[in-house]
């Protein structure tokens, strides 16, 4: 079974075809204190972690047996999202900015496939709406769903109450749960492993912006044959 991280990812850049603590985006501003008293507090500071990109206040929401795992994905991440902007520097720099924006919408959609916020569609002018905000119990685990809203935080993730503490886990369905923390140190060296490959490309990328043999004639052509390569089965 694949995290679905990393289907997400997969599938937004098919054309591009030992962790540390510090994971904190450069100028992201503020550190996050994520909150575990109550699931409504896990959720608004969670929330509010994404919105900054304090990815260790990210990895600081997750449940502590899979937290471990969740920051091998997450430093993974942060690797392949710099590479990608800093891609689209040089690439505004060289060729143009209609060029590096595709770099940058990348990055943008690679890091909403980290962990999606918890409260979209349930915030309005900052606020939150708690009477669109859901919480189901499923056993063990409990739901956050948004009414009229297609969460994609509800497909991929849950939060548990552990002698309450409230934290998130991984949505695995079908799946019992103490099986999920192996599970999921699988996914994250696998993730791992796809999120190197794709940092090698977008460094190879970079290098040929630098060096000009990808420039504004011959882009399109490029990225495009880059894309039907990466669409072509393999045998």
């Amino acid at each position: 079974m694949k995290f679905a991280g990393l289907c997400f990812v997969l599938a937004t850049t098919a054309m591009l075809a030992g962790c540390g603590d510090n994971l904190t985006v450069a100028g992201a501003g503020k550190t996050v204190e994520i909150d575990h008293n109550s699931s409504t507090l896990l959720l608004v500071t969670l929330d509010e972690a994404i919105a900054k990109k304090d990815y260790n206040a990210i990895v600081q929401s997750m449940t502590p047996d899979l937290r471990p795992s969740f920051k091998t994905i997450a430093k993974a991440y942060k690797e392949y999202i710099d590479n990608l902007n800093s891609l689209a520097d040089i690439t505004e720099q060289k060729i143009g900015a209609e060029q590096a924006k595709m770099f940058r919408d990348r990055a943008k959609a690679v890091y909403a496939g980290l962990i999606p916020s918890p409260l979209e569609g349930a915030i309005a002018d900052n606020t939150v709406d708690w009477n669109k905000v859901k919480l189901l119990d499923e056993g063990d685990v409990t739901a956050v769903t948004i009414v009229d809203h297609n969460s994609q935080f509800d497909k991929m993730f849950v939060i548990e109450d552990v002698k309450g503490r409230w934290y998130i886990l991984p949505r695995f369905t079908h799946i019992p749960p103490e099986q999920w923390k192996k599970l999921y140190a699988d996914d994250a060296k696998q993730e791992e492993k796809t999120m190197r490959e794709y940092v090698r490309i977008t460094k190879d990328l970079r290098e040929q912006v630098r060096r000009g043999k990808l420039n504004k004639s011959n882009f399109d052509e490029k990225m495009s044959a880059m894309r039907n390569t990466s669409n072509k089965p393999k045998e």
